[in-house]
């Protein structure tokens, strides 16, 4: 993933990104559909998300092989000029994965369509594939499911994923079906929640100033923790 690419800057790995994202014009598309699917509203949701998809299009004579990001200063980088450029004589500066992520598709400049056109039905194959993994049906899961696919294409690396997926109840369902490292080992009645930093309920104290009881602080706790 190189979004985040910060070529001016000197570090090779860790400290060569972007600072941290502040606020994302396309997350607020999403969020919008969301509250529209919520209310039932498929046809302002679908809107709302073709805005997002509309603008992620590729445009008529693009080179898909090609991207502009952060990552094009590392050319003009001391780690990358002079002697230091012998280093990196096998880098691929401007390139990305897209033909080698994408082997049946043909090398083309042509304009691509990603607008939806029925929504929450007739959805892109790669979304019909995860629906049916998940074994979710009805339009309202559909349409849940379909923005929360959305969310991870679009915003890949900003922010934690847990929110999204708690606040809308699908942390659990999602993460046994995709996440082999956590499917094992994740249970509805606790991850869903995350546990109360047991120095804050320490610090509670009882209107007369007396400490809690084990009792109650056992009942400041969420499950499981």
């Amino acid at each position: 993933m190189n979004k985040t690419d910060d070529g001016s800057r000197t570090a090779e790995k860790g400290d060569a990104h972007r600072d941290v994202t502040m606020a994302r014009l396309a997350e607020t598309f999403l969020v919008r559909a969301e509250c529209y699917v919520r209310l039932n509203d498929y046809a302002n949701a679908m809107k709302d998300i073709n805005v997002v998809r509309k603008r992620a299009q590729w445009k008529n004579g693009e080179n898909r092989s090609f991207y502009s990001d952060g990552s094009q200063a590392f050319e003009s980088n001391s780690l990358n000029t002079g002697t230091s450029a012998t280093n990196y004589t096998n880098s691929n500066l401007n390139m990305n994965t897209y033909y080698l992520s994408n082997p049946g598709v043909a090398v083309t400049t042509a304009a691509s369509d990603l607008t939806l056109t029925a929504f929450p039905n007739n959805l892109p194959a790669e979304d019909e594939a995860i629906i049916s993994s998940l074994g979710v049906s009805g339009e309202y899961e559909r349409a849940l499911n379909f923005i929360l696919n959305e969310r991870s294409r679009e915003l890949l690396g900003e922010w934690q994923r847990w929110e999204t997926l708690s606040r809308t109840g699908t942390l659990i369902k999602r993460a046994k079906v995709f996440n082999t490292e956590a499917s094992t080992n994740i249970k509805a009645s606790k991850h869903e929640l995350r546990p109360i930093p047991q120095s804050f309920i320490d610090g509670l104290l009882n209107e007369d100033g007396s400490n809690l009881s084990k009792e109650q602080k056992d009942k400041w706790q969420n499950p499981g923790y």
